[in-house]
């Protein structure tokens, strides 16, 4: 069990590093652009803005799946606060199978998408579709994993979040 938890968290240590990583890459991309449009032109026909693109659709996804680990993802809970600790339970799992059943199609179709996106070149990098594609399955392997968990916990009688945050 501790090397399972060991696992875990070292996957969220690499998801916040490449969060990280990618925010400092937008950064110095914009700043570079800027740079390069108003004060010297140097880049020399550099697709800045689609390298922003990219790193974006990863911190989007990734910090998202991040988010739902940590249980600070955005809902709306205008009925949940007025439930009854039992039927807000129950709820919640419904909610995190159906979560679950529509991250599955996201996931196989997706990586279908992955497949396909290999051959399909973005203009002006030299990356391929298949780069943010990719971000997009990390994103949503991690947000399944997430909500694994948190069905595990709930079905096993785990502490559940307060009705309001």
């Amino acid at each position: 069990m501790q090397a399972a938890h060991a696992l875990l968290r070292a996957v969220e240590r690499l998801a916040q590093a490449i969060v990280v990583a990618m925010m400092a890459a937008m950064l110095a991309l914009v700043v570079f652009q800027f740079i390069d449009r108003h004060i010297a032109a140097v880049a020399g026909g550099f697709a800045a803005d689609e390298y922003v693109k990219v790193a974006l659709i990863w911190v989007c996804f990734v910090g998202y799946g991040l988010a739902m680990r940590a249980g600070t993802e955005i809902r709306v809970d205008i009925v949940d606060q007025h439930l009854p600790p039992r039927l807000r339970r129950v709820l919640f799992a419904a909610v995190d199978l159906l979560l679950l059943a529509l991250l599955t199609v996201v996931l196989v179709k997706g990586w279908r998408l992955f497949e396909v996106a290999q051959m399909q070149t973005i203009l002006g990098t030299d990356m391929t579709v298949a780069v943010p594609v990719a971000g997009m399955l990390a994103g949503c392997a991690l947000m399944f994993l997430a909500v694994l968990l948190r069905l595990a916990r709930r079905l096993t009688g785990g502490a559940e979040p307060p009705a309001s945050h």
